[in-house]
């Protein structure tokens, strides 16, 4: 038996689900779909949609790192130190990638 309470408490549940979690389900589908794209501004664009995460901005960094793309990886390394000041790879990764570019500019 549905009681009229009961079912209203559940669609209004359901309801407030589905806001919560759509907007990570839609910000993470336009990532990956990016992802498969070669246009670097798309996915950097789609890597700070809201609400951001920070394994994206490492996922994408290792992205861009694996296709030699090191000026972007540092861009999205910098985008996410803005975002999260307190996550260490974020300046892990910023302080590698500004070592490398010094290391080349000095060994020629």
């Amino acid at each position: 038996e549905i009681k009229p309470g009961n079912f209203v408490s559940q669609v209004s549940f359901t309801l407030i689900f589905a806001l919560i979690i759509s907007p990570l389900v839609i910000s993470e589908s336009k990532w990956k779909k990016s992802l498969k794209g070669s246009d670097v501004s798309t996915i950097i664009s789609a890597t700070d949609n809201w609400p951001r995460s920070n394994a994206r901005y490492v996922q994408t960094i290792g992205v861009l790192l694996n296709s030699k793309l090191e000026s972007d990886a540092l861009t999205v390394a910098r985008m996410n130190s803005e975002f999260d000041k307190d996550y260490y790879s974020s300046w892990f990764y910023i302080y590698m990638l500004t070592q490398n570019k010094y290391e080349k500019q000095t060994a020629k």
